[in-house]
């Protein structure tokens, strides 16, 4: 698809509006002067009143985060490696930047790779069930995603802002519905699921309206994060952000993946990224 300047500048008037005198005893004259213009500045002559102007173009971003044991290239090479490129480049076609940022060293054993909270896999869905947030999730927070979201709220505001991720890296984004300052456009969870309900709770229903969008996956034999969890914890969202907002949480189920991304996840994610961008 075209880039928006693209669009934008390709309604403007493609045609040279000059306007010749009759002609003349000059005639002659005026051919030569203006073959000239042309041959020396190579400029098209256009109509005093089509002045080509070029649109501002909004920049967007996309913040993805990796799942555990992982790091921002890695996954994203293996995002575009599910996606044979795609996803990528596309998104990138109509002014959306990726960003793939590392979770901070420490949290989990070096050698591993890098985690955005502190349970090992094999404690995961008990601990989803818990109230209380890990101390690891305010670390990650407050190393990664706080600056470059205020950097982001500076530049281009956090209204063209989504944060998504996958498995332990969704976990993660869907805590910025309380961590971080509202006005973001979109919050994705793909395959993940939500610590510290009671605040998250809170805070939905504070925002109300002003809650950003959000888009919750899960597969039918994914062990890790159950299709009912993540049916019960979308339900509780639209309930804490009222009727007239409900639609702004969207769900979908994949009927024959497991926990593992898939082609599937990454092109449901980039459809519902244009959606929330409006830039279909």
């Amino acid at each position: 698809s075209s880039s928006p300047d693209i669009e934008a500048l390709s309604r403007f008037p493609q045609e040279i509006h000059f306007e010749m005198p009759r002609p003349g005893i000059l005639w002659p004259v005026v051919r030569v002067i203006v073959a000239l213009m042309f041959e020396r500045s190579g400029a098209i002559l256009l109509h005093q009143s089509s002045t080509i102007r070029q649109p501002p173009v909004t920049e967007r971003v996309l913040i993805l985060l990796h799942p555990m044991y992982s790091q921002g290239q890695r996954f994203r090479q293996n995002v575009q490696n599910l996606s044979s490129g795609y996803f990528g480049s596309a998104l990138s076609a109509v002014g959306v930047r990726i960003i793939y940022p590392d979770a901070p060293s420490g949290i989990c054993p070096q050698e591993l790779g890098q985690c955005w909270l502190a349970e090992p896999p094999r404690d995961f869905p008990q601990l989803l069930a818990d109230e209380e947030p890990q101390e690891s999730i305010g670390i990650a927070y407050h190393r990664v995603l706080q600056p470059l979201l205020a950097n982001l709220s500076t530049t281009i505001g956090l209204e063209n802002v989504i944060v998504a991720g996958y498995s332990q890296g969704a976990t993660m984004a869907s805590e910025m519905l309380r961590l971080a300052p509202w006005g973001l456009a979109g919050v994705a969870v793909v395959k993940g699921n939500v610590y510290a309900k009671s605040e998250l709770w809170s805070s939905l229903k504070a925002q109300g309206a002003n809650a950003p969008r959000m888009l919750l996956t899960a597969a039918k034999y994914d062990r890790v994060i159950l299709v009912d969890d993540a049916n019960r914890t979308a339900e509780r969202m639209r309930e804490q952000m009222g009727h007239s907002s409900a639609e702004k949480v969207t769900v979908h189920f994949d009927a024959e993946g497991d926990h593992y991304v898939s082609p599937g996840d990454i092109m449901v994610l980039q459809q519902w990224v244009l959606d929330v961008f409006n830039l279909h």
